[in-house]
Formats: structure tokens, sequence, C-alpha cells
């Protein structure tokens, strides 16, 4: 699968103000990057980046690791990397009880398979990790 490599920058400052950003190779290397950093970077802040997975939602949205997506069969799920596979996945939690009857929360994950391009025009992304915890 072709795509642009492209990176988002989230700087999240301590009084809970969140600027992002997306940035292709060339701009990283020509330092559009370090450039937006110096005018949003603060000593209180704290400094994500995300990479763009090559797809897009039904709306033509570009998913990024971290993003907090829609649509889902599973319901809403977090874009991860999964370094044991070696791709992007989707989690999501469910909900159990163990044999004492205690609630516990298991974390799932499905795989992005090479056809899962054909499912993402399902997909919505509603915001991300950063800008928008509540979804989790």
């Amino acid at each position: 699968m072709n795509r642009e490599i492209k990176f988002r920058y989230t700087v999240t400052r301590i009084n809970g103000h969140v600027f992002s950003n997306t940035f292709t190779i060339n701009e990283i290397q020509n330092n559009k990057a370090y450039s937006w950093l110096t005018m949003n970077l603060a000593v209180d802040s704290e400094l994500s980046i995300d990479q763009y997975t090559g797809l897009k939602d039904k709306n033509g949205t570009e998913i990024y690791d971290g993003d907090i997506i829609g649509g889902y069969p599973h319901g809403t799920v977090t874009v991860k990397w999964n370094s044991e596979y070696g791709c992007w996945a989707s989690y999501w939690t469910e909900e159990n009880f163990d044999e004492a009857g205690e609630p516990y929360t298991l974390e799932r994950d499905c795989l992005f398979a090479n056809d899962l391009k054909d499912c993402a025009d399902e997909w919505i992304v509603l915001g991300n990790i950063y800008e928008s915890p509540e979804l989790l």
C-alpha cells in the first residue's frame, strides 16, 4: 500500500489547551515542524507524535495513530500500532465479570488486514486520545 508518510504533532499544555498540526516528511526535513514547535511547545506541555495510517474515514478524514473512531462493529475503538504483528490495530474494551462476579475490563484488538481499507469508509473519526479523552 503506497501512502504519504505524515505525522500529527500534538502539544498538550498543563492548562488543558491542545494544539495539533500535521507534517509530511519533507516538511519535517525542511524545519516546518520545528518552527511550529517553537511557537507552541512550552515548559508546561507534553508533545505526542502520531503517524498517519494511510487510511481515511467515510468523510475523507485521515486516520492517525491515537484516533478514536466510531462506526466499527465493536462500537468506539482506538487506533494503535501493534508491535507484535507490525501493523495498525483497533482496540476496544469489553466489560466482563470474573468467576467471582467481579467486573473487569478486557482490552481487545483487531488487526488491520490488507482489505481493511474496504471497511474504513464505514468509519468516522470522532477525535483522538489527546483532544477527546472523554470518548474512551
